[in-house]
């Protein structure tokens, strides 16, 4: 629980940005002794970082870190094996479109050494990775804003889409149904953005780990017939191996 004191040293440093231990003193009229243990317990609640002979405050973390981040931990390492895959087959001056979901936030942030490209998205975690990419070109499609998924839904967003052609998309998955079903989601406005960006690529690429292989889903987004690309980890069972590769589109396991 902060105390007063720690409200204070806060306080300070949000005027100074940074201060030492002496200038704390003068400030609070206390030892040093107590102030070193203040900001201690300050850096262990994760509020200030300490440097040398005094401290600063920490960061705080974005809105798509503090929403995505946590889910993007369950699996992390699939996706990051996903998202590395995705970027190998991004080539300088491509267009890509980008959907929302934690893999294809990842996949955004495998291209920032990838450009020029011209990236399209209605996604705020993909906003936030390359809006500040020189040599990345991004158009952002907006309407109705999700909190939950950091993304823009709507008629304006699939009326977009349906106006632009992207070489590649690359989409993520509520549940990608096999044998041969195709791409769900479990919202209905996810599957009508998804839908809409499929249709407006010539290589529409899923990224999904292997929990979302017939996982739950309700919305019918891609046909498998339209899905050209499915890259996913090797934590499927055989049966699952086995029937993927047996469908319209190319598997890629990681």
């Amino acid at each position: 629980m902060l105390k007063e004191r720690h409200e204070r040293i806060i306080s300070l440093l949000e005027d100074h940005k940074e201060m030492d231990i002496s200038s704390f003193r003068k400030e609070l009229h206390t030892s040093e002794a107590t102030i070193r243990r203040d900001l201690n317990f300050l850096e262990h609640e994760g509020i200030i970082i300490r440097t040398i002979g005094g401290a600063c405050l920490r960061d705080k973390p974005s809105l798509v870190v503090r929403t995505f981040d946590e889910r993007v931990q369950k699996n992390r390492k699939q996706k990051e094996s996903i998202a590395h895959a995705a970027s190998k087959i991004v080539q300088s001056g491509m267009v890509i479109a980008i959907d929302s979901g934690t893999t294809s936030w990842l996949v955004a942030s495998k291209l920032k050494d990838k450009g020029p490209l011209t990236v399209i998205t209605s996604a705020l975690g993909v906003i936030e990775e390359l809006g500040a990419i020189e040599n990345i070109s991004l158009f952002c499609f907006g309407g109705q804003f999700r909190r939950e998924n950091l993304d823009f839904i709507g008629n304006s967003v699939t009326e977009q889409f349906k106006k632009v052609h992207a070489d590649i998309a690359f989409l993520g998955a509520d549940s990608l149904m096999i044998p041969g079903k195709g791409l769900f989601a479990n919202e209905y406005f996810t599957s009508m953005v998804s839908r809409s960006i499929s249709s407006c690529c010539d290589r529409c690429v899923v990224v999904a780990d292997h929990t979302k292989i017939n996982a739950q889903g309700t919305f019918l987004a891609v046909p498998a017939q339209n899905i050209h690309l499915v890259i996913t980890d090797t934590g499927l069972s055989d049966a699952s191996r086995r029937l993927l590769r047996e469908e319209s589109y190319e598997v890629m396991f990681v």
